[in-house]
């Protein structure tokens, strides 16, 4: 449901129509987040960044993460520039399902918005109505040697701007592999040896990352890669504040506790003794659901800024 929708049920349970309290919501979304040791929060993402031989250090909004728990490489592809991933190549016209953001390789016979776009060209999604359906689209090129993440395949493909056609990018190494999170102070007695006594810089396999700079910082990787890599980032998601057609990171199965935690925070807060004695009700119900998806696996990892986050131990 979106955050509208789980306000009607709130509304409902708590016998008030005009009742708007996206505080009470966030709050409620805030606390089963954490509470629950983060069971719905723990994602992964992949395209987050696309290493080259160009650099070892790259800047990235992390805003929507709260804690890295692991970085991987796959590779190398063999050059080209990274872009923003994609959605798809296989929509020849916009899809229903897209949001403000979203990118899509234009395939072939387009129609709808599309209908005047070229085949291969990038459809970009840049406008969207109260309710979050996108009424606008902006179409682009990429060049020649470009790579970007196809996500519903999760495959790689590179850009050939002469036939305006995407291929397959071939992987010299199917598998993930981790790289090991090192403090900064570690990383920097590794950076001491990236440059050879004959000025010549040390490249090969990345084996070392580390994140400075909180969540819109930079990461770092050592050694500076040899050539291209995949990345793939595992993640607890911070919560965000949910608006009319946002999503909460709790699933639909669970999303009962976050209607009746809410209703129970707004019921608390009236004067009346048996308005807020319903309300202490539904708290308690919805903290018994909470403490029963409690996962118990250890953490050892620290926030995006390096902040110890004691409640998850």
């Amino acid at each position: 449901m979106r955050a509208r929708e789980i306000l009607e049920q709130v509304r409902y349970l708590i016998g008030d129509p005009s009742y708007s309290g996206y505080f009470d919501l966030n709050r409620a979304h805030r606390f089963i987040c954490a509470s629950s040791k983060h069971r719905f929060t723990r994602q992964s993402r992949t395209g987050v960044v696309f290493f080259d031989s160009t650099t070892s250090s790259y800047s990235l909004n992390l805003a929507d993460v709260d804690e890295i728990e692991a970085l991987y490489i796959r590779g190398g592809s063999g050059g080209g520039s990274w872009v923003q991933p994609v959605q798809s190549k296989a929509q020849a016209s916009p899809p229903s399902s897209a949001v403000l953001g979203h990118r899509y390789i234009v395939a072939t016979s387009p129609g709808g918005l599309w209908a005047a776009y070229t085949p291969g060209h990038i459809a970009t999604a840049t406008t969207a109505d109260g309710n979050g359906a996108v009424t606008a689209w902006t179409q682009s090129e990429q060049t020649t040697g470009d790579v970007a993440l196809v996500v519903d395949e999760d495959l790689y493909y590179t850009y050939d701007s002469t036939a305006a056609s995407w291929t397959v990018v071939t992987q010299s190494t199917s598998g993930w592999e981790a790289l090991v999170d090192v403090s900064a102070r570690e990383f920097e007695h590794m950076q001491g040896s990236l440059v050879t006594s004959t000025g010549v810089t040390n490249q090969s396999r990345p084996r070392y990352y580390t994140w400075t700079g909180g969540a819109t910082g930079s990461l770092r990787i050592y050694p500076r890669p040899d050539q291209s890599y995949d990345t793939k980032l595992s993640y607890v998601a911070r919560p965000q504040d949910l608006t009319d057609s946002a999503y909460p990171l709790i699933p639909p199965a669970f999303q009962d506790m976050l209607v009746n935690l809410t209703a129970g925070y707004a019921l608390q807060r009236s004067t009346d003794s048996a308005t807020i004695f319903r309300g202490d009700r539904l708290v308690g119900e919805a903290m018994k659901w909470v403490s029963s998806l409690n996962d118990f696996s250890n953490r050892t990892t620290q926030s995006v800024d390096r902040t110890p986050r004691p409640f998850l131990r």
